[in-house]
This record gives structure tokens, C-alpha cells and sequence, in this order.
């Protein structure tokens, strides 16, 4: 009679868990998962005026850094430096093409295990009048394949978003 039961206590425990959401990473998982993604991606763009894009992520600075290289040796080329502020919060600051550079913080709240999500964070320019890149997404699809998305706004709202797909190639 106890084994009749159990086995159905067992099977709701089981399914309760497996229905249970996952936690997105804290920032220093979120960081981890940043370094991981070291070396050349190359893929397919739909920022204007590009139709490739190449990235590179290095981790420098005694792995401090990450800074992610986009379409290196072109005049479209802008870097990207990730970072644990001291309070341990993972930030963003964006060296743009358009000569300014907005920070992003990392959004636990809005983020999941495979999906970081970066929130406009400041930086040196009026997000109520400057274009700027003012957010963004990692989606990590595997060790391999990534996609990203960039929202640019203008005059205190949203002018267009990015969208960047890449494969590892090195």
C-alpha cells in the first residue's frame, strides 16, 4: 500500500520540478558566461549599410574584461567592454561608431540562462535627444552559435533595432 503511494508522490515531485522556471545567472555567472564566448564569430547582420559582421571577444585584463570587437579594421568598428563594477553588478560600455559611448547594466530580472539582457545604464550622451545604442540581447544558442539584438533610440525613444547572427569560426 506505502509503494502505491510513493511512486505517485515521486512522479509529482519529479514533474513539479521540471515545470519549475530556471533562474537566469546572477552577474558573475552572466560574466562567465561572457568569457566563454573568446574568439572570432562571423555571421550575418542587419545593421544599416551591413550585411556581414565579424566580432571577436577577448578576455583581457587578467580576466577582468571582456571586450567584444565588432567588425574589427573597418570604420564601422566599435568595442564593447563587459566588466564587475565594485559591487559586483556586471556593466557595459559601448564605444560607438557615432563617437559616444552609453553604459548597460546586466537585467537579471528580464534575463534567462540562455538570453543576457543589457539595460541602458548612462554613459555621456542625453537619451532624450542623442542617438544611441540604448540596450540589448545575447541570446547564447550553444558553445557555437550566438544572435544578438541592439536597440537604438533617438530623441527619447526607439529608432531601430539590430539584429546580428554569428557562428564561431575560431
Amino acid at each position: 500500500m506505502k509503494t502505491n503511494l510513493i511512486l505517485p508522490a515521486l512522479l509529482a515531485t519529479a514533474l513539479a520540478a521540471s515545470a519549475a522556471p530556471v533562474a537566469p545567472p546572477d552577474d558573475k555567472a552572466a560574466f562567465a558566461q561572457l568569457k566563454s564566448l573568446a574568439g572570432t564569430w562571423r555571421g550575418h547582420s542587419d545593421c544599416q549599410g551591413a550585411k556581414t559582421a565579424t566580432v571577436i571577444y577577448r578576455v583581457i585584463s587578467a580576466g577582468s574584461t571582456v571586450m567584444e570587437t565588432l567588425n574589427p579594421g573597418t570604420k564601422m568598428e566599435m568595442v564593447s567592454m563587459y566588466h564587475l563594477d565594485r559591487e559586483g553588478e556586471l556593466v557595459m560600455t559601448h564605444y560607438c561608431s557615432a563617437g559616444n559611448q552609453p553604459q548597460m547594466e546586466y537585467d537579471a530580472k528580464h534575463s534567462s540562462p540562455s538570453m543576457l539582457v543589457l539595460k541602458f545604464d548612462g554613459g555621456d550622451v542625453n537619451p532624450k535627444q542623442d542617438m544611441h545604442v540604448h540596450s540589448g540581447t545575447i541570446h547564447i544558442l550553444g558553445k557555437n552559435k550566438i544572435e544578438s539584438d541592439w536597440s537604438a533610440w533617438k530623441d527619447g525613444k526607439p529608432l531601430m533595432t539590430s539584429h546580428i547572427s554569428l557562428k564561431r569560426v575560431e
